[in-house]
């Protein structure tokens, strides 16, 4: 990507008329966009915009190096906490001063959302509230005990201590600017030409996710689909000819929710679609049907991940969108889109609640009045992991540091081994490695189950607990690197592709995945992704040598 003149536009693809701006945007290497450069937003809803000349805002912002210094605090608080055998006071006051640092610089982030467009950031930061802020405040700040089970100071001092250094350090990792092959990589992706072409893929895309339904269920398909859209995990959701034989699978059969999941990918698109390009009407409704579509079938299933999925790249969508319009208006903070989100971020939250609450239970039992909304509901990764805590390495050694150095030496080499292996099926290698015996026991202590044989249950230990359950402090940190700089490598390839479509949607789909991440980095959830975009890349691709006036979509930065 080549620098643009002050004075330079982008020709307008053929799926838009007009555009809005962008930051200009210097990605570390000596490219970028310079103020000229434009997004193209529904045609010319937002088209007055004009390009902003050099030295006027919005200028991209670079976020201050001297960041990662608000958080030597709580890690240095915590740290004496645990060495003093666990200080409540001190511990307390050390989460406090982490969660005060994570609020101040989401705020930041928030505020400069116009000029840097930092999904990274907001990863980092509004991750570590979600996840493990709110754990802590809801259940152990001030001497509370989570609901039937208690630990020492010393235990909630240790994992305070763990959760402070990995943001720390995971704050360090958000600066790290190396990987431009790895971000050129992700923007190969082909484009669509046209609005039309937009349409047909996610109405091929729509066939190909709901044909599960017409192929392998023993009831009409509208019954069985009914029923996946309600009955979550109470047992009376489509009768399926085909299924798991337990957390390891061994069956063919189940690939078939690989399927499904290109249908998934489909819906977000169709939501990019209605957000994005199309100012039809009739269009708009029929993009945002095939996203309700997939969404009340993920509110059905039970599983938060599949909401999250469906839910956190639209709600981005509309963010960005709302943000570049008040870019394109000089404004410098957008009360509105701020004020919408809100409502919008309360509603999921709603729909998360409805599902922890009544996910095992049967629809006529469902009680919505007990839905509380502050309660944790899946989100209590720092809970998680207290257990673990207090048996490594007293009582249990580090799971993986089994030679001298090892703690060093293998989490990023095991992960590379991880991520390359996780997608061969067990039907083909029926001895693929699952948990290590720690983690098969420690499954059987929380839930009941070693989660290798279909009960009880698999736990995670969130990434952070993971990581030092694994391999110790060293693990921790070289954890914590690597993800926050895969944060800061979806924010700048955010940044390069200049919202594409196609390449846009992949990126928000590994922002989602990043933030469920906090739960373990384990390539399990990138699936939905990876398959998804493959069935997309794929279709384009085979249309383009089928239709040959379907060409690729104009150079965006006008190459």
């Amino acid at each position: 990507m080549t620098n643009f003149t002050a004075s330079r536009s982008v020709p307008a693809p053929a799926y838009g008329g007009g555009y809005d701006v962008v930051p200009p945007y210097d990605d570390g290497y000596g490219n970028g966009h310079d103020a000229g450069s434009t997004i193209a937003i529904n045609g010319d809803d937002y088209g007055q915009s004009a390009p902003i000349q050099p030295g006027a805002e919005p200028l991209y912002v670079p976020r201050s190096a001297y960041a990662p210094l608000l958080f030597i605090g709580p890690v240095a608080l915590c740290g004496a906490s645990w060495a003093a055998n666990g200080v409540p006071f001190i511990t307390d006051l050390g989460f406090l001063f982490l969660t005060i640092a994570c609020l101040w610089c989401l705020g930041s982030e928030l505020v400069r959302f116009p000029q840097r467009f930092g999904i990274g950031a907001l990863i980092v930061y509004g991750g570590t509230l979600v996840w493990w802020c709110h754990d802590y405040f809801a259940n152990w700040f001030g001497g509370n005990t989570r609901a039937g089970t208690s630990f020492p100071p010393v235990v909630i001092a240790e994992a305070a201590f763990i959760t402070s250094l990995f943001v720390f350090v995971m704050t360090i990792g958000l600066q790290i600017r190396i990987g431009k092959p790895v971000e050129k990589l992700i923007l190969a992706v082909p484009e669509a030409s046209s609005s039309g072409f937009f349409f047909a893929l996610i109405v091929v895309m729509f066939l190909i996710g709901v044909s599960p339904y017409f192929l392998f269920v023993n009831e009409p398909f509208y019954t069985a689909v009914y029923k996946d859209m309600f009955a979550m995990r109470s047992g009376e959701g489509a009768a399926w000819t085909v299924g798991r034989t337990g957390f390891l699978n061994f069956s063919w059969g189940a690939y078939i929710a690989h399927i499904l999941q290109i249908g998934w990918l489909g819906a977000i698109l169709a939501a990019y679609y209605a957000v994005m390009i199309t100012r039809n009407p009739m269009a708009k409704t029929i993009a945002w049907g095939v996203w309700l579509f997939w969404f009340m079938l993920a509110v059905g299933s039970g599983t938060r991940g599949n909401v999250i999925y469906l839910a956190m790249p639209v709600i981005a969508l509309m963010f960005i969108k709302s943000e570049a319009r008040a870019a394109g208006q000089l404004r410098r903070v957008n009360l509105r889109g701020y004020a919408l989100m809100a409502v919008v971020l309360l509603g999921l939250l709603a729909i998360v609640q409805y599902q922890g609450t009544f996910r095992d239970t049967r629809t006529y039992k469902r009680d919505v009045s007990q839905i509380d909304l502050l309660k944790n509901q899946g989100n209590h990764m720092f809970s998680e992991a207290l257990l673990a805590y207090s048996l490594v390495p007293e009582v249990v050694p580090h799971a993986r540091d089994t030679f001298p150095g090892a703690g060093v030496v293998r989490p990023i080499p095991d992960l590379l081994v991880r991520f390359g292996t996780g997608w061969i099926p067990r039907t083909i290698w029926r001895d693929k490695p699952a948990f290590d015996d720690f983690g098969a026991a420690y499954n059987k202590m929380i839930s009941g189950g070693t989660g290798l044989k279909g009960h009880g249950a698999t736990i995670c230990l969130s990434i952070a607990g993971g990581s030092y359950v694994t391999y110790g402090i060293p693990g921790v940190i070289e954890m914590a690197l690597l993800f926050g700089w895969l944060c800061g490598l979806v924010e700048r390839a955010f940044l390069r592709a200049n919202l594409r479509p196609v390449a846009t949607l992949f990126l928000l789909g590994l922002m989602t995945y990043l933030f469920r991440c906090y739960r373990d980095l384990t390539p399990h959830d990138l699936y939905p992704l990876l398959i998804g975009m493959a069935a997309m890349c794929g279709i384009v691709l085979l249309a383009r040598q089928v239709f040959p006036q379907v060409g690729p979509s104009p150079d965006p930065y006008g190459n």
